[in-house]
Order: C-alpha cells, then structure tokens, then sequence
C-alpha cells in the first residue's frame, strides 16, 4: 500500500502575531505535507503578506469575509491530499504530528477521523498546565467509546475537541461540506461521524501546543462562573435546535430519535415562560424528564436557564 498524503489546511484573519510560528512548525515536521493550504479571510493586517512570502504555500484570499466556518468549509475543498489536516493560524505543531497521525490511518483503513490530545501555552509560547481533551471530558473510557463509534451521546452534550487537533480522510470529506450555517466546522465533523457510528481515534499524546489568548476566535479555558455569565438568550436555543435538524438527513436511523430529542429539548427551552415561577416549573419538568442530563450539562445547564431571559 502507498503511504497516505497530507493536505493541511490553515484558515487565517487578523493573525500575523503568531502566523510565523505556526508556519515554522509546518516546515518542521518528520512527515512532510503534500501541501498546505492556507485560506485567508479578508485580513487587513499582515497576514496576507506573510502567507504569500512562503513558497510552500497555496495562498487564497477572500474577497469578503465569510467567517471561520465557511472559511473553512472554502479551504477544505481545496485539499487535494488523501488525509485533510485542519490548522488554526495561532498555534504550534509538534514536530511528529503529521506522521503519527498518517500512521494511524494507514494502519487503520477502517478509521475516517482521528483527533489528538493538545497541550497549552500563553500568548508567548510559554507552557501552561494541563491539557485540552482529557478536562473536557475526554477521559480513557470515553476516548474507547469513540472509536468503537459511540461517540453521539457525548457529542449530542458538547463538544469538546477543537478543530486544530483534527485529521479525516478526504474521502468523508463529501460527506460534511458545505458545513451548515450556525454550526462550527470542528462540532459538525465530529457530530457528522458520531451520527453515522464511525470510529473516531483519539491519540492519547499531545500533538498540537493550544494557544490561549484573549484575541481568539473559539477555543480557551473559561471558569464555570465565566460560562455561566453566558447564559444563552430564548432566541439562541431556538436557533441552536434548528441546527440539528441538518443532522438528522445524515444520520443512521437508529440514531435519530436522539437527535431528534436533542432538538425537541431545545425547543421546550427555547418556549419557557419569561416569568419566573412558570419558568422554574419548566425547568423542573426538563430535570424530572432527565434531559438536561442525556442533551447539556446537567444541573448547570438548568440554572443557566434559570438565570437567562
């Protein structure tokens, strides 16, 4: 068997303060790509003219800024190789990334999407503690569920795998583009796979050094507070259950009537009264039913809902 291609594909706005690292871990890798693409969305800043300065890369520009998903979405249609690796313009490769994770797909022809743990550093490429998949929920029992293909449950609760530490073959690439409005690329890849029960690899060795700073687009370490502060609004739950009706075309028949209690679930959310004792018995009642539990995050979810209007 010939050995598996790499495209990566970088999607940059606005990112001239740490482009030049990343791109330097491109360069270095033990396994080189067969190229790198690199999407740019309408940068004002630098960005563009630091692209272009390297040969090596395939440099497109937006005319307009589509934002990161259909920038995405743009770029992967671009790749050409027969592994399509995604890439954020703000943090750095670890030099084996590329052949540790090709590796695995050859020696897995089954596999259409391996993920990989992260580790963290600050805006100075300082390390920080801990890493990014294993707090998040990823732990080593869940991680073998994955890739036995009983990734939706979790996947129907969150995401928790940010996109920079993802490779699929270009063959599922069909599959997940164009990536639907008001979902991110990373969550719909993911939640395409989880929905048909393909195995989703994840390698337990950090890959990628995840940068933290305030600048970035998705992504970051929030404390539970900061994400109760966001508590979302009625007309983003009714927004964020219309995107699980794209889902639902895609998915095995089995695994529909999870999907479709996801969306059902958000909906009832999306419906509670704005007074607050009817509002506390909806939630009650959503509690009692068990699916903040099986579709959110239990208890928190609920008193965000409590606390939001």
């Amino acid at each position: 068997m010939l050995p598996l291609t790499a495209s990566v594909v970088l999607c940059t706005y606005q990112g001239e303060r740490f482009l030049a690292e990343q791109l330097a871990s491109f360069h270095a890798q033990t396994r080189a790509p067969s190229e790198i693409v690199a999407q740019d969305d309408a940068s004002t800043d630098s960005t563009a003219a630091l692209l272009l300065a390297d040969p090596k890369l395939s440099v497109h520009q937006n005319p307009s800024r589509l934002g990161y998903a259909a920038n995405f979405s743009r770029a992967i249609a671009r790749a050409s190789g027969d592994v399509i690796f995604l890439a954020d313009q703000d943090d750095i490769w670890e030099n084996e990334k590329l052949e540790v994770i090709l590796r695995t797909f050859e020696q897995n022809p089954e596999l259409q999407v391996v993920c990989s743990e992260a580790s963290r550093i600050d805006r100075e490429s300082r390390p920080l503690p801990g890493f990014v998949l294993g707090p998040n929920g990823l732990c080593a029992e869940e991680r073998r569920r994955w890739a036995a293909g009983n990734a939706l449950p979790f996947l129907l609760r969150r995401n928790a795998v940010p996109g920079m530490t993802m490779a699929f073959r270009a063959g599922f690439r069909d599959q997940i583009l164009p990536v639907p409005p008001l979902w991110e690329h990373d969550y719909w890849i993911l939640a395409v796979a989880a929905a048909k029960n393909l195995g989703i690899f994840v390698e337990e060795t950090p890959l990628v050094r995840y940068r933290q700073h305030a600048a970035q687009e998705l992504g970051g370490s929030r404390s539970f507070l900061a994400r109760l502060s966001q508590s979302s609004t009625l007309e983003q739950r009714a927004r964020e259950a219309a995107r699980w009706s794209h889902l639902l075309p895609l998915a095995l028949p089995s695994n529909r009537p999870l999907i479709e209690g996801k969306r059902a679930h958000l909906q009832r959310r999306a419906a509670f009264p704005r007074h607050p004792f009817p509002r506390a018995l909806a939630i009650a009642a959503e509690l009692w039913r068990g699916d903040y539990t099986l579709f959110d995050a239990g208890l928190s979810s609920a008193v965000k809902d409590l606390l939001s209007s």
